[in-house]
């Protein structure tokens, strides 16, 4: 069973001053797919990585555009739902 959703995340510290959101993991399992790596631009509801977990898989769609900043773990790597997994700068310079 494969679930797509947007999973909700609070940025930790001053993550607005800075422009950054902290993506967390939504639940508990294993990262699996991990779609993206820093410097990759992301748009809003691209998948960024998939959690599963006793035959369910989560797959944590980006809820903004950017770039991504930071991966915080590794392909295999057991997290907990309020874990940040990627970190994504939102500042994106306007074309002109």
């Amino acid at each position: 069973m494969s679930q797509n959703c947007v999973v909700a995340s609070s940025p930790p510290g001053d993550g607005d001053r800075n422009h950054l959101y902290h993506q967390t993991a939504g639940m508990e399992g294993l990262v699996t797919n991990l779609k993206v790596k820093p410097g990759d631009v992301v748009d809003g509801q691209q998948i960024l990585f998939t959690v599963s977990a006793m035959k369910m898989e989560l797959d944590v769609r980006a809820p903004i555009a950017g770039v991504v900043k930071d991966v915080s773990v590794p392909a295999g790597a057991s997290v907990k739902p309020n874990d940040v997994v990627v970190v994504i700068n939102t500042f994106l310079p306007r074309k002109e």
